[in-house]
């Protein structure tokens, strides 16, 4: 329709399961987001590009465990439910680390944000009933706010003492849009590795596909 109209428009590649097609419609999304004038996303992103591709490289399936991130988070996280809590300028990095994991490795993960969860779910992980499966996740990163640096030491103090054990994964970059970069890409490969790990094919999803049937 955009071609008969002349219309601008930008093809993606078929054939991929969506959450496979990230860089693809982030790239198209900066494309059009660039040349509307709304921000120079196109550039910010090429600017992340090599930092994000040495990180790839750390964490290829060829890497030793004791050296690679991805492994040794995914084999703390195996048997486990994740809660995979990031700061909230990049909110959603911690949100695409859970549905990777529902999806590729076939697991319960939930997700939240600091320091919202100081409103909230902190009173279930320091006063609840403990349950030896729930697994904190706390994605760290360089953020302007100090506040939320703060307030993060002290909640995962509370925690300890709580007699749980968070997970902390320290992320780099050089810009909040580079640090969720590398975020979304540690996390996919954390959720390709505990597929692996349970021995499960990351990409079909039975459940979702029957759930659609049924509307059809």
């Amino acid at each position: 329709m955009c071609e008969m109209h002349g219309v601008p428009n930008m093809k993606v590649p078929g054939g991929l399961q969506p959450r496979a097609a990230i860089g693809y419609l982030m790239g198209a999304a900066a494309v059009v987001l660039d040349e509307a004038d709304v921000a120079p996303v196109r550039r910010d992103l090429g600017k992340s590009v090599p930092a994000v591709a040495d990180l790839m490289q750390n964490l290829a399936p060829g890497v030793p465990t004791d050296v690679n991130m991805a492994k040794k988070t995914a084999t703390r996280l195996k048997g486990k439910i994740p809660v995979v809590y990031a700061p909230s300028p990049i909110k959603s990095v911690a949100r695409r680390w859970m549905t990777q994991i529902n999806e590729n490795s076939k697991m319960l993960a939930f997700t939240g944000e600091y320091p919202e969860m100081n409103h909230n779910q902190i009173v279930g992980w320091v006063e609840g009933e403990k349950c030896q499966e729930l697994q904190p996740v706390f994605l760290r990163a360089n953020v302007p706010n100090r506040k939320i640096a703060e307030r993060t030491e002290v909640t995962l103090q509370l925690i300890r003492e709580a007699r749980i054990e968070p997970l902390t994964v320290e992320l780099s970059g050089r810009s909040i849009l580079e640090t969720a970069l590398m975020g979304i890409a540690l996390g996919d490969m954390v959720s390709f590795y505990l597929a692996v790990l349970r021995g499960v094919d990351p990409s079909p999803v039975e459940s979702i596909a029957g759930l659609k049937g049924k509307f059809h």
